[in-house]
């Protein structure tokens, strides 16, 4: 019966992938022409059982610093009023999403709410087998495992102490669940931040990935992160080149996939900063049109960048549809329209990685 119920969901919501209209309009509000078009990016919690040195969350004057759940009445309004428009939802930002209370509760809604794809990300310790099962029976699509280094020494310094073997277990656990269930998702993947403390054993995280039959495994450069200069690979390029290379050899060998940044470029010049005269509009951002982002405490942002940047309203005191269409969002979305982009987006990280997103992997 549960075998059946999982096939039956998986089928009806293909079939509802496959209907969906796509609007192909450069023009606002291109978004009305198909009823999910939404990429919702949101934190239930603001708690972490971790204090890993590369959080943003560390930051002074993160909005991190609260500790609290989402309310339900806010996760039900949100429900309501988003949940019908969107197409993508990640369970997180920053926070370790397995520790919100109500958490089932929580699941149990979205899979009523019958969203195509639903992902998160996580450090894998608190899963057990009921919040395991949980998880399957929602329909969660993927999980993201944070996983910087591929020793005990490495993992704990970066990831505040956690024990690496820890999480493997917790995984294997998983991935149990998923077998007597006999489900194919959530599909599980590593997430690296690459740095100089861990990137001596990216190919090694990629023969871990291996052993755990996790299909893919992505890496992410450390972004410009307050006192940690020491680590960051734009220093070290030479070192990040020739581990790359070893991993995405290895990766090849063990039918892994290996989605990391390209190589370093020999100019000097080469920053993970793009200066604002040199965005061009062809690098024109879509998010304002197509994502948000949802704090616990109803404060809703552009994009996870923007995180803890001046929010563009909240949603305990305005629906989201007044939001959305506000001055804010209008503000920003003519901006980009017009290439007059305001210091924070001219330097906006994901500008860097572009390369790879058009295929330089």
């Amino acid at each position: 019966m549960h075998k059946q119920r999982l096939i039956h969901r998986a089928k009806d919501r293909a079939e509802r992938i496959l209907n969906r209209r796509i609007a192909a309009s450069d023009r606002f509000p291109y978004i009305e022409f198909q009823k999910r078009f939404l990429s919702v990016w949101m934190d239930i919690t603001s708690r972490c059982n971790l204090s890993c040195m590369i959080c943003w969350r560390s930051e002074k004057g993160s909005s991190a610093s609260q500790k609290s759940d989402i309310q339900e009445s806010l996760f039900l309004k949100i429900a309501r009023e988003i949940f019908p428009r969107t197409a993508e939802l990640f369970l997180s930002c920053g926070a370790e999403p397995l520790i919100a209370r109500n958490l089932l509760a929580m699941l149990d809604v979205i899979d009523r709410a019958d969203i195509p794809f639903v992902a998160f990300t996580t450090n894998a310790l608190l899963f057990n087998e009921d919040i395991a099962r949980q998880v399957i029976e929602a329909g969660v699509n993927e999980i993201y495992v944070s996983f910087d280094g591929a020793t005990e020494e490495t993992f704990a310094k970066i990831r505040g102490g956690a024990s690496m073997s820890k999480v493997i277990e917790k995984i294997q656990l998983v991935n149990r669940v998923k077998r007597d269930c006999s489900s194919a998702v959530p599909k599980i993947e590593l997430h690296v931040t690459l740095m100089r403390s861990n990137i001596r054993e990216i190919e090694k995280i990629v023969e871990i990935a291996h052993d755990l039959e996790l299909p893919r495994v992505t890496a992410l450069h450390l972004w410009p992160h307050l006192g940690l200069d020491e680590e960051n690979l734009y220093s070290h390029k030479r070192l990040y080149n020739e581990c790359i290379a070893r991993a995405r050899k290895r990766a090849r060998e063990l039918g892994v996939e290996l989605d990391a940044p390209p190589q370093f470029g020999t100019k000097e010049s080469d920053s993970p900063y793009i200066q604002k005269q040199e965005i061009g509009a062809g690098q024109s951002c879509r998010l304002p049109w197509n994502s948000t982002v949802i704090r616990p405490d109803g404060q809703v942002a552009p994009c996870s960048f923007m995180y803890n940047e001046t929010a563009f309203g909240n949603l305990n005191e305005k629906s989201f549809r007044d939001i959305w269409y506000g001055p804010n969002y209008q503000a920003l979305r003519e901006e980009i329209r017009c290439n007059n982009l305001r210091d924070f987006c001219a330097r906006c990280p994901a500008h860097f990685v572009k390369a790879k997103q058009l295929g330089n992997s």
